[in-house]
Protein backbone atom coordinates (compact mmCIF):
# COMPACT_ATOMS: atom_id res chain seq x y z
CA UNK A 1 0.00 0.00 0.00
CA UNK A 2 1.36 3.49 -1.01
CA UNK A 3 0.21 6.59 0.66
CA UNK A 4 1.19 9.93 -0.73
CA UNK A 5 0.93 13.07 1.84
CA UNK A 6 1.54 16.20 -1.06
CA UNK A 7 2.60 19.38 -0.50
CA UNK A 8 4.01 22.51 -2.41
CA UNK A 9 7.52 20.86 -2.81
CA UNK A 10 7.48 17.73 -0.18
CA UNK A 11 5.84 14.30 -0.60
CA UNK A 12 6.37 11.63 1.90
CA UNK A 13 5.30 8.33 0.61
CA UNK A 14 4.99 5.45 2.59
CA UNK A 15 5.27 1.62 1.37
CA UNK A 16 4.62 -0.83 3.45
CA UNK A 17 7.64 -3.20 4.71
CA UNK A 18 9.94 -0.40 3.33
CA UNK A 19 9.90 2.44 5.07
CA UNK A 20 9.24 5.88 4.18
CA UNK A 21 10.79 7.79 1.12
CA UNK A 22 10.96 11.51 0.91
CA UNK A 23 10.73 13.45 -2.07
CA UNK A 24 11.66 17.07 -2.05
CA UNK A 25 10.82 18.43 -5.24
CA UNK A 26 10.44 14.81 -7.31
CA UNK A 27 14.67 15.34 -7.63
CA UNK A 28 16.22 13.91 -4.25
CA UNK A 29 14.69 10.98 -2.82
CA UNK A 30 15.98 9.62 0.51
CA UNK A 31 15.61 6.82 2.25
CA UNK A 32 14.25 6.34 5.99
CA UNK A 33 15.38 3.12 6.65
CA UNK A 34 18.93 2.90 5.03
CA UNK A 35 19.73 -0.52 3.36
CA UNK A 36 23.10 -2.21 5.07
CA UNK A 37 25.52 -4.21 3.52
CA UNK A 38 26.78 -7.27 4.22
CA UNK A 39 29.78 -7.80 6.85
CA UNK A 40 33.00 -8.32 4.69
CA UNK A 41 31.60 -6.94 1.98
CA UNK A 42 33.20 -4.02 0.25
CA UNK A 43 31.63 -1.38 -1.60
CA UNK A 44 33.15 -0.42 -5.70
CA UNK A 45 34.94 2.65 -4.29
CA UNK A 46 36.65 0.16 -1.61
CA UNK A 47 38.13 -1.63 -3.99
CA UNK A 48 39.18 0.59 -6.17
CA UNK A 49 40.71 2.52 -3.43
CA UNK A 50 42.70 -0.67 -2.87
CA UNK A 51 43.85 -1.23 -6.46
CA UNK A 52 44.79 2.65 -6.43
CA UNK A 53 46.67 2.41 -3.19
CA UNK A 54 48.76 -0.88 -4.10
CA UNK A 55 49.97 0.66 -7.24
CA UNK A 56 51.13 3.92 -5.51
CA UNK A 57 52.38 1.90 -2.40
CA UNK A 58 54.39 0.24 -4.99
CA UNK A 59 55.97 3.34 -6.59
CA UNK A 60 56.24 5.63 -3.89
CA UNK A 61 55.33 3.94 -0.43
CA UNK A 62 52.84 5.80 1.89
CA UNK A 63 50.49 7.73 -0.37
CA UNK A 64 48.04 10.79 1.03
CA UNK A 65 44.18 11.25 0.08
CA UNK A 66 44.49 13.70 -2.87
CA UNK A 67 47.23 11.99 -4.61
CA UNK A 68 44.45 9.26 -4.73
CA UNK A 69 42.25 10.56 -5.74
CA UNK A 70 43.76 12.06 -8.44
CA UNK A 71 44.93 8.20 -9.03
CA UNK A 72 41.46 6.99 -8.77
CA UNK A 73 40.17 10.04 -11.22
CA UNK A 74 43.23 9.12 -14.01
CA UNK A 75 42.24 4.84 -14.24
CA UNK A 76 38.93 5.53 -15.17
CA UNK A 77 38.07 8.01 -18.40
CA UNK A 78 36.02 10.29 -17.93
CA UNK A 79 35.45 9.85 -14.16
CA UNK A 80 36.19 12.98 -12.00
CA UNK A 81 38.05 13.58 -8.45
CA UNK A 82 35.82 11.86 -5.93
CA UNK A 83 34.14 13.94 -3.52
CA UNK A 84 36.35 14.68 -0.52
CA UNK A 85 33.49 13.63 2.37
CA UNK A 86 33.17 10.11 0.40
CA UNK A 87 36.67 9.95 -0.44
CA UNK A 88 37.68 10.65 3.44
CA UNK A 89 34.58 8.58 4.78
CA UNK A 90 35.69 5.26 3.04
CA UNK A 91 39.31 5.89 4.17
CA UNK A 92 38.62 6.31 7.54
CA UNK A 93 36.05 2.88 7.32
CA UNK A 94 38.50 1.11 5.56
CA UNK A 95 41.31 1.81 7.98
CA UNK A 96 38.69 1.01 11.24
CA UNK A 97 38.56 -2.71 9.19
CA UNK A 98 42.34 -2.88 9.31
CA UNK A 99 42.35 -2.54 5.28
CA UNK A 100 44.71 0.37 5.46
CA UNK A 101 46.94 2.24 8.14
CA UNK A 102 47.13 5.62 8.64
CA UNK A 103 49.55 8.05 10.10
CA UNK A 104 50.18 12.02 9.93
CA UNK A 105 53.17 13.17 8.37
CA UNK A 106 55.57 14.96 10.31
CA UNK A 107 54.57 18.49 10.64
CA UNK A 108 57.88 19.90 9.69
CA UNK A 109 57.87 18.28 5.77
CA UNK A 110 54.53 20.35 5.77
CA UNK A 111 56.04 23.56 6.93
CA UNK A 112 58.91 23.40 4.86
CA UNK A 113 56.46 23.26 1.59
CA UNK A 114 54.53 25.28 3.16
CA UNK A 115 51.06 23.40 3.22
CA UNK A 116 48.94 21.41 5.81
CA UNK A 117 50.33 17.83 6.81
CA UNK A 118 48.90 15.11 5.38
CA UNK A 119 47.89 11.91 7.06
CA UNK A 120 49.43 9.24 4.52
CA UNK A 121 47.96 5.49 3.81
CA UNK A 122 49.01 2.06 3.55
CA UNK A 123 47.44 -1.04 2.52
CA UNK A 124 47.82 -3.66 5.06
CA UNK A 125 48.43 -7.26 4.40
CA UNK A 126 44.55 -7.60 5.25
CA UNK A 127 43.78 -4.88 2.48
Amino acid sequence: MTTALPTPHVCIVCIAGVGALLLIGRYLPIMEVMVRRQAGTLLPLELDILAAGIDLQASLGDFHGFRLAKRLSESTPGRGLTAHGTLYKALARMTTAGLLEAAWEAPEIGEVEGRPRRRLYRVTALG
